[in-house]
């Protein structure tokens, strides 16, 4: 017995050796602690990888490793040709990008616009109701009967200073950059 208990101990041994291995190449193929590097391609945008022998020949020149902690606007600061501001250009005859405050205020005006639509609907919606329970009683007895009357008076100046507050605001901006 003790033979058989040390061939099946050393087959064991043997099967953990090899799933050890196996689990290492595993982790080297993935990349796993391996360094990573940076390189800047012909255009100049940083790229990253662990996997230097995937570099091109003409480019290895320009590969650097990633320190931890560094941001990746200095490790670009770091690599030949590469460009640490984004580079746009414009397609021929087109208008300049707009800037992130442009952006910001072109998605205001149309936030505005579209609520301001809606509470001019809202506040026709509202007359139109209240036209017909003033001039006609006989025509809408069941408007009427119910709140909708007493809910459209206390709701409509409401809506009202809201456009007005909202037109105002539209305004403001315009005032201040233009149209």
């Amino acid at each position: 017995m003790p033979c058989r208990a040390r061939a099946i101990s050393a087959l064991g041994v043997c099967t953990l050796l090899l799933l050890g291995a196996g689990c290492a190449v595993r982790q080297q193929r993935s990349g796993y602690g391996r360094t990573l590097y940076a390189w800047s391609d012909l255009s100049g945008a940083v790229r990253y990888t662990s996997y230097p022998e995937r570099i091109p020949v003409v480019r290895l020149h320009t590969m650097r490793p990633v320190v931890p902690g560094r941001s990746a606007e200095a490790t670009a600061a770091l690599l030949p040709g590469a460009r640490t501001t984004p580079d746009v250009h414009p397609a021929a005859g087109e208008a300049p990008a707009e800037s992130a405050a442009d952006a910001a205020d072109a998605a205001r005006r149309a936030d505005l616009e579209s609520r301001i639509a809606e509470l001019e609907v809202a506040i026709a919606r509202d007359q139109e109701t209240l036209k017909i329970l003033i001039s006609d009683p006989d025509a809408a007895p069941e408007l009427r009967s119910s709140q909708e009357l007493s809910t459209i008076a206390e709701r409509l100046p409401k809506r009202q200073a809201a456009l007005r507050a909202l037109r105002e605001e539209r305004a403001r901006l315009a005032d201040s950059h233009g149209p």
